[in-house]
C-alpha cells in the first residue's frame, strides 16, 4: 500500500509550488527499514542532483550557498564529522526540493603541525601524508551518502588554494600592515615551533604539548593589529553583529577596550647584560611599554623614574650576577636614558610585563628609586626643555613607527611566522645582495 502526500510550498517555487511525497506505509511504523530509506533516497535523489549542480541550465532558480567547516584531514573521520555534515546536508537538501540551486563545496584544511609531525614519525613527506589521508577521508563521506558538490573540491594546501592567501598577505604588505623584525618569541621545544601568546598557558606550558615554553630570539613576521586596535573594537557594535553576541564577547575580550597607547623604546644593555641588537623599530632591541589614556603625556614630559619588569621578563634571563639594573631604554622623546629594574611588588596593568614608574606613583616605585640611587625629584629629564601635547606623543610615535596607536594592554601585534614546513609559504625572497 502507498501513501501520496501533496505539501504546498509558500513561497511558490519555480517548478509548481507543489511537493510531493512518495511513501508506502511502512513510513507510519516507529522505524524505518532500510529497504524504504533506500525507495525514498532513489525517488527524490535526480530531483535533488538537479537543483545541485551550478550550471543546471535554470539560472532564474533562487541560489543557496552552504558552507560547513572543511575538515582537518587526519586520516579517518569521527562523529563530530557526522553530526555537523549531516546538519549541513540537511539544509541543502531541504533548498534543493524547495527548487534553489544549491551549492554545497567540500573542502581540506590541509596544512597543518599534527600533518607534519604525523610525517615525520612515519618518514614520509607530509604532502603525500596529506593526499593519502584526504582520499581515505572522502571515500567515507562518499559511503555516508552527503551531496557536497565534488567538482569544487579544494585542500588548503595546494598551489591553487594558497596563492590567494598570498595574495592577501602581499596586499597587506604594500599597504603596511605586515613587517618582519627580530623578536623574542615563544618556543614549544617539543613541537620545535613558534606560538602565539594565546597559546601559552598561565603556568607558560604549550597549549599542545604542554612543555615549558622557551624566550628566544628569531625573525618573524607580524601583523600590525594594535594599529588597528580601535577599528576592530568600535566594528563590533555594528548592528549587523546583533545575532553574534557570544562571537563579540570574546572578540571584546581578546581585543580589549584601547585605553591607553604602547611605545617601543630602544634598550641599551646594562654592563654584563646580553640584549642583541636588531635593526628597525620593535625588534628584539626594543621593549614595548604601555601607558593607560591619562598617563601618556608622562613619557614626553615626565620621562619616567624606571622601567619596571617582572622576575619572569625575557630581560631578566639575561641579567648578570650581582647586578640591579637589567638594562636601559632611551626615551624617544627627552633621549634620556631610564634604568630596567626588577620588582614583582609593582602593581602592572593586566596582560603586561613591564611598566613605565615614577618615584611618586607609590611606595614600593619610591623605595626602588632609591635604594638604587636614582633621583627622586627630577623624574629623569635630562636636558631636554621641549613639552609634548598627547597628540603631538603620538603623532611623532606613528611617524616614527614606534607605536601612539589606541590599544588595550594585553593586545600585541599577531605573530603569524611558524617555524614549520607544512605551511603556506610567506611569498617573500630574502637575498644577500638585495635585501
Amino acid at each position: 500500500m502507498t501513501l501520496l502526500v501533496k505539501l504546498r510550498v509558500v513561497p511558490p517555487a519555480p517548478w509548481g509550488g507543489i511537493i510531493r511525497l512518495f511513501s508506502n506505509m511502512d513510513l507510519l511504523k516507529e522505524h524505518l527499514t532500510d529497504e524504504v530509506k533506500l525507495k525514498i533516497e532513489s525517488k527524490y535523489k535526480d530531483r535533488i542532483s538537479v537543483n545541485r549542480s551550478r550550471d543546471n541550465g535554470t539560472g532564474d532558480n533562487l541560489k543557496y550557498y552552504v558552507l560547513s567547516m572543511f575538515p582537518y584531514p587526519s586520516g579517518a573521520l569521527h562523529m563530530g564529522h557526522v553530526r555537523v555534515y549531516t546538519i549541513s546536508d540537511t539544509l541543502a537538501r531541504y533548498h534543493a526540493l524547495t527548487g534553489k540551486q544549491v551549492f554545497q563545496p567540500m573542502g581540506w584544511d590541509g596544512f597543518g603541525l599534527p600533518a607534519e609531525n604525523a610525517a615525520h614519525e612515519n618518514a614520509i613527506d607530509p604532502a603525500q601524508w596529506t593526499r593519502e589521508n584526504i582520499a581515505a577521508m572522502k571515500q567515507q563521506m562518499e559511503g555516508f551518502g552527503c551531496q557536497f558538490n565534488w567538482e569544487s573540491e579544494l585542500a588548503t594546501c595546494e598551489p591553487a588554494y594558497y596563492k590567494w592567501t598570498q595574495a592577501l598577505f602581499l596586499d597587506m604588505y604594500r599597504a603596511g600592515l605586515v613587517y618582519r623584525k627580530e623578536a623574542f618569541v615563544n618556543w614549544d621545544p617539543v613541537d620545535k615551533t613558534v606560538l602565539a601568546d594565546e597559546q601559552v598557558d598561565s603556568e607558560g606550558r604549550s597549549w599542545r604539548s604542554g612543555a615549558k615554553v622557551e624566550r628566544r630570539t628569531l625573525s618573524q613576521w607580524f601583523v600590525r593589529t594594535t594599529q588597528l586596535a580601535k577599528d576592530l573594537y568600535d566594528g563590533l557594535s555594528d548592528p549587523l553583529l546583533e545575532d553574534w553576541k557570544d562571537i563579540v564577547y570574546l572578540q571584546r575580550h581578546w581585543i580589549g577596550e584601547p585605553n591607553g597607547v604602547s611605545f617601543d623604546l630602544e634598550l641599551e644593555p646594562a654592563v654584563g647584560t646580553n640584549v642583541s641588537p636588531a635593526a628597525g623599530g620593535g625588534g628584539s632591541n626594543f621593549l614595548n611599554v604601555w601607558l593607560a589614556e591619562e598617563r601618556i603625556e608622562l613619557i614626553g614630559n615626565q620621562a619616567g623614574t624606571f622601567i619596571g619588569v617582572k622576575s619572569g621578563h625575557f630581560l631578566v634571563k639575561n641579567k648578570s650576577e650581582g647586578s640591579a639594573v637589567v638594562g636601559f631604554v632611551r626615551n624617544p622623546f627627552t633621549r634620556c636614558r631610564i634604568p630596567i629594574l626588577v620588582s614583582d611588588c609593582i602593581e602592572y596593568d593586566a596582560g603586561r610585563e613591564e611598566k613605565l614608574c615614577l618615584a611618586s606613583d607609590g611606595p614600593e616605585e619610591t623605595k626602588l628609586s632609591r635604594q638604587h640611587g636614582l633621583d627622586v625629584d627630577s623624574n629623569n629629564r635630562g636636558d631636554y626643555s621641549k613639552q609634548w601635547s598627547k597628540e603631538e606623543i603620538c603623532t611623532f610615535a606613528q611617524k616614527s613607527r614606534i607605536g601612539g596607536y589606541p590599544v588595550s594592554s594585553k593586545l600585541r601585534d599577531w605573530l603569524i611566522s611558524r617555524q614549520r614546513y607544512w605551511g603556506t609559504p610567506i611569498p617573500m625572497v630574502h637575498c644577500g645582495s638585495y635585501g
